[in-house]
């Protein structure tokens, strides 16, 4: 699995934690935070087998944890309830499966559960 991303300490320390946690049959991963989200999917060749949405280090905020995954137009949604800010929220109904080649696995925290494309969401790209 090929993933294009933009990858910084607090996301790649996490990632490597998961993929110690995960299902076991990732060898690949890759994290990646925008303006404080941050998403980190584990997995080999498009199979994932977990994906996780966190803070980014000094964006410490609270509010519903959101992960998405988006084919083409179609974007399906997964939510948390209300949380407290400083955890990583591992999303089952996104995890152990896979995906066809190109789809975006996105993820942030939110105020709303609003299904809108937000600007502060963090992507990665699932490529073989």
């Amino acid at each position: 699995m090929r993933f294009r991303t933009g990858s910084i300490a607090t996301a790649v320390a996490i990632a490597g934690v998961m993929t110690f946690l995960s299902s076991g049959v990732a060898n690949a991963s890759a994290a990646k935070c925008n303006y404080g989200n941050c998403v980190e999917v584990v997995g080999k060749d498009l199979y994932v087998g977990a994906v996780n949405v966190s803070e980014e280090k000094g964006y410490l905020r609270s509010g519903y944890y959101f992960a998405k995954y988006v084919i083409g137009s179609k974007e399906t949604w997964s939510w948390t309830p209300w949380t407290s800010g400083g955890h990583t929220i591992y999303f089952p109904k996104l995890s152990d499966r896979s995906y066809p080649n190109g789809t975006a696995i996105c993820g942030g925290v939110e105020p709303t559960k609003a299904e809108l494309d937000l600007w502060n969401e963090a992507c990665v790209t699932v490529h073989n």
